[in-house]
């Protein structure tokens, strides 16, 4: 058995290259500051966390709360501020033909996730502001431009997710700016 009172990370940078999608995804965050405080040998004790970091890519991210890893229980505060949605081609390439030019998000609210010995994640809800700003997107096939906008975001929104149900509330829907193409090549 073992018991920390608290731990603390300051200056930190993690970066990791993820080979399974083509290209290769290279992701990272710096300048992290992160505290857990009663870390315990325990696993259904919770313990507490704090974490501010800037993403390699881009953006801001903040959060604070409780987590008991074992069974899964979270409760927390979340604020990212503008993080570079680009660094996720990698992951959007194999699904469509589309190029994220410019991309950043951003979500001010509450976490809360639930598990279960069965289901690892058995609930995960969302309450607060959620952000897509300088969405710029290109057709890869043509290098024409497809969608843009300056701003989507969902204030006050209320998600809800099950295994085997979502129930969202998407609270008030603003979209700023839009501009889309529609594009018919011959070949389909």
């Amino acid at each position: 058995r073992w018991h920390v009172g608290e731990f603390r990370c300051t200056a930190c940078a993690v970066g990791f290259t993820d080979r399974a999608v083509a290209p290769a995804a290279e992701l990272g965050i710096v300048r992290t500051e992160l505290t857990l405080r009663n870390l315990d040998s325990d696993l259904s004790k919770p313990l507490a966390f704090e974490l501010a970091t800037q993403l390699a890519h881009g953006g801001q991210a903040r959060a604070s709360g409780s987590v008991q890893p074992q069974p899964l229980a979270l409760r927390g505060k979340v604020d990212l501020d503008r993080l570079d949605l680009r660094a996720l081609q990698p992951y959007i390439e194999p699904l469509v033909n589309l190029s994220l030019v410019s991309a950043k998000a951003s979500a001010r609210g509450e976490l809360a996730l639930e598990g279960t010995a069965r289901e690892p994640v058995a609930l995960a809800r969302w309450k607060g502001r959620m952000a897509l700003d300088d969405l710029r997107t290109q057709d890869q096939l043509n290098q024409a431009e497809f969608v843009r906008f300056k701003g989507l975001s969902f204030d006050g929104s209320a998600v809800t997710w099950r295994p085997t149900a979502l129930q969202a509330d998407l609270g008030q829907v603003a979209l700023d700016g839009f501009d889309g193409r529609v594009i018919i090549n011959g070949n389909g």
